[in-house]
């Protein structure tokens, strides 16, 4: 069933307690009401039900603070609504029930290999197995849709019959029974299929398509869209509704922040403000997906498009510091003596109501789907709590329970592109792309301290004893070298009080590495720096090493991949003078940061990170291939094709490597041969690495977390393992 939904919050207010009129209005595919109809809504305990009038409409009263969802029929979690504490209002939901399945996604079937032959709809008229087919084409309100290009595809057989809809939106063909056929429209390719049936001779088959193109008006400026006087209620055939709801950390709208649509693919960007109650509606062109961006803010959320059938719309909610406040903020900002910004200003979070429908058991463990769109970071298990984004472009982060999936706490973060959680001596630490390190109680979900550090953050935050170090544009005045405006900074774990700042020339590569009383940092711009843990001095720095991984730091020197003459290769620097001092000699096939690195990539980049271990073996896990060498003689002992995302790195347990690839299985290897089995397989891309804890085997895969039982009880409990994210495994 696809479901319609309007949202119009037409008033807020204080109270004592929660109490909101919530209203549905039940339509049919034809838009007449549905009356009579129980509705009920559910949200833990509290449970209410309502009956539609003969206008289509139920009224709840909603006074228990939580998420509530709407369930009629045989039609089960229809639709959520959130009351939080203290607020009361009134709001409306249209929601569509579709039995029959007007609007449901057909599965399409591959043309690209068949050589299509076009012929007029009539040209089967007198074939014996022939019989007469309608194809009527109507508006929602069941008007026909006249002079419209209608194609009929009989892929099996590779032809193409075409039509057009006359006044009534009729337009006939004959077609042979007993296939199965799409229909295309105006262009949109595989739009409804059908099986056409052995009426007999002389039978007349009927199918009704519903379709519908946007009226609106827009302005192209390049390859920007601006739409005027959207009047849509719902999406059409060709086009997406999607609005965003914009306040500040206070509550109130946003009026006149720009919004902007940026397709994945190609340059298409659509372009608009919000209104008087911070709303910004946009129709997106199905056939790619969005992100929505900000002034100073991107990737606050990804709207599916690409595939999207029938008539789709999304809202989406979101808090923003907004422009102008960002603006007077930075302002406001003043360096030291040093040339450092060191006021930083706080960013708030909220407490996050319980999700709604995301956990589902399985035979041997659970998944975690909180119906968002994107990908998720690796989550973290410690003990007997699992932390995880509900997804990357979402600002929601979770507590659960590692055992069973149930809910323990959750917040909202003030902005979405949630880093890696990083977990140390209680606290969580996690990096927002746009743009805040916040610093929460791993138990509670209490915020102990966040800061406002810039714009974007690239990299995933680390942290040793009781600091916490981290790689962004501080914005300030460098004396000594103009035009270097990186820091790496170490703060206090629990108060986030600054211990020290010290220039970098570019974002690190992921992350810092901790090593006893070292830092070290592989810049974008391929230098490296050595800096002293507790004073933050730099010790010594290297511009012509061209690093191009995370380093993997052991007594006997530092592991890192380099560029050098065009090839990459696995080097050991001395850890004195940072000088190379051993070369392994097969070339790799590293993933590179680069232009078309994408921002989520960036926090969780892990391209041929090397993982050392018992000092004997080195595990380089690269674009193409999983190579083990010799730690002592830098021969290579052997080497496995795989095909990875550049986000992890091979986790080693009882002698095995264990690798989740893009085709969705979980293999893993001998470290002394290579020799390989399959471990899981959850049947499309892994996209995070592996995690594996407290008997738990732990999969991402499309934004879904999946939790598996496992024999193994290893300590691999989060992103590149630990908090201090050096990859030496004793």
């Amino acid at each position: 069933m696809k479901l319609f939904l309007t949202l119009s919050l037409i008033s807020f207010s204080f109270a004592l307690s929660a109490q909101y009129n919530f209203t549905i209005n039940l339509v049919d595919t034809q838009g007449k009401a549905v009356s009579n109809t129980e509705i009920t809504a559910v949200n833990g305990d509290d449970v209410v039900k309502e009956t539609t009038n003969i206008s289509g409409s139920a009224t709840f009263v909603l006074t228990q603070p939580g998420t509530y969802s709407f369930s009629y029929l045989d039609e089960k979690d229809v639709c959520t609504f959130e009351v939080k504490e203290g607020f009361s209002g009134n709001s409306r939901r249209t929601i569509t029930y579709d039995p029959d399945k007007v609007f449901a996604i057909n599965p399409e079937v591959d043309r690209s290999k068949v050589s299509f032959k076009t012929m007029n709809g009539f040209h089967h008229m007198n074939h014996q197995k022939a019989i007469k087919v309608i194809v009527y084409t109507k508006e929602r309100t069941g008007r026909g849709v006249s002079s419209l290009p209608i194609t009929v595809v009989s892929v099996g057989e590779g032809l193409k019959f075409e039509g057009t809809t006359d006044g009534s939106g009729k337009a006939t063909f004959y077609l042979r029974v007993d296939a199965q056929y799409e229909i295309d429209i105006d262009g949109i390719e595989s739009f409804q299929s059908f099986k056409l049936p052995n009426l007999g001779q002389g039978g007349t088959y009927t199918e009704v398509v519903y379709f519908e193109k946007p009226r609106i008006a827009e302005q192209m400026k390049g390859d920007t869209i601006i739409q005027h006087n959207i009047k849509e209620t719902s999406g059409t055939s060709t086009h997406v509704l999607f609005t965003l709801v914009l306040k500040n950390y206070d509550g109130i709208p946003l009026v006149d922040e720009p919004v902007y649509a940026k397709a994945d693919e190609g340059n298409r960007v659509y372009e608009g403000v919000t209104d008087d109650e911070g709303k910004c509606t946009f129709l997106l062109k199905k056939g790619v997906d969005y992100f929505i961006n900000l002034k100073y803010e991107s990737d606050i959320t990804y709207i599916k498009c690409r595939l999207k059938k029938g008539f789709a719309r999304y809202q989406v909610s979101r808090s923003y510091r907004g422009s102008d406040a960002i603006e007077q903020m930075l302002k406001e900002r003043h360096a030291n003596e040093l040339g450092f910004v060191v006021n930083h200003d706080q960013t708030p979070i909220r407490t996050a109501p319980k999700p709604s429908g995301y956990l589902s058991q399985l035979s041997n463990g659970y998944k975690l789907d909180f119906g968002t769109h994107g990908p998720s970071s690796t989550p973290t298990v410690v003990g007997d709590n699992l932390y995880t984004a509900s997804c990357y472009y979402c600002p929601e982060f979770y507590c659960l329970d590692a055992n069973t999936g149930a809910y323990k706490w959750g917040v909202i973060l003030g902005e979405s592109g949630i880093s890696p959680a990083v977990y140390h001596n209680g606290v969580i630490l996690i990096n927002t792309e746009s743009c805040t390190l916040y610093a929460l109680d791993a138990q509670t979900g209490e915020l102990l301290w966040s800061k406002w550090l810039a714009g974007y953050l690239y990299t995933t935050p680390s942290a040793d004893r009781e600091s916490v170090y981290v790689v962004y544009n501080n914005g300030g005045d460098n004396p000594v070298k103009p035009g270097i405006e990186h820091v790496l900074a170490s703060f206090d774990l629990r108060t986030g009080k600054t211990n020290w700042m010290q220039w970098i020339d570019n974002e690190a590569i992921a992350c810092p590495v901790v090593y006893k009383d070292e830092v070290h940092v592989s810049s974008q711009r391929g230098t490296y720096y050595l800096f002293d843990r507790e004073k933050g001095n730099l010790k010594k720095s290297n511009e012509g090493i061209h690093a191009i991984s995370s380093p993997t730091v052991s007594e006997n020197g530092i592991f890192l991949t380099t560029q050098q003459n065009g090839k990459e290769q696995l080097v050991v620097l001395d850890r004195t003078s940072l000088a190379v001092k051993r070369r392994y000699g097969s070339d790799l096939d590293p993933t590179i940061i680069g232009a078309n690195t994408s921002l989520f990539e960036f926090a969780n980049f892990n391209g041929s990170h090397p993982v050392v271990y018992k000092n004997e073996k080195v595990l380089v896990l690269d674009n193409s291939k999983l190579r083990v060498f010799d730690a002592k003689s830098e021969r290579l002992l052997w080497e496995k094709a795989v095909d990875v995302h550049a986000n992890q790195v091979p986790v080693i347990i009882d002698g095995r490597a264990y690798v989740a690839t893009n085709d969705g299985t979980l293999r893993s290897f001998d470290l002394s041969n290579g020799s390989e089995k399959t471990e899981a397989n959850v049947a499309e891309g892994l996209e995070s690495q592996p995690i594996l804890s407290g008997k738990r085997l732990i999969l991402s895969a499309a934004g879904i977390l999946t939790v598996i039982k496992s024999a193994l009880d290893p300590d691999w409990q989060q992103w590149n393992k630990d908090a201090q994210h050096n990859l030496l495994l004793e």
